[in-house]
């Protein structure tokens, strides 16, 4: 299943140059966040359209 992930992702990064990437904390490589873009794959009333993504773990909010 990561394997397939990996592949769905470096697909998107070749046809797209950009990606929604995983981010660590500096100081301790901690995982915190997705953040990036992203074109979806799905059809809806506002595709084709690019994904401002992010998510970010509530212990990190607050702090930017």
């Amino acid at each position: 299943m990561l394997k397939n992930f990996l592949e769905r992702v470096n697909k998107h990064i070749d046809d797209h140059g950009f990606v929604i990437f995983a981010t660590e904390l500096k100081e301790t490589s901690e995982l915190i966040c997705f953040v990036g873009l992203a074109i979806p794959s799905f059809e809806a009333h506002f595709t084709p359209c690019v994904e401002i993504g992010w998510r970010l773990s509530s212990k990190h909010w607050g702090k930017g």
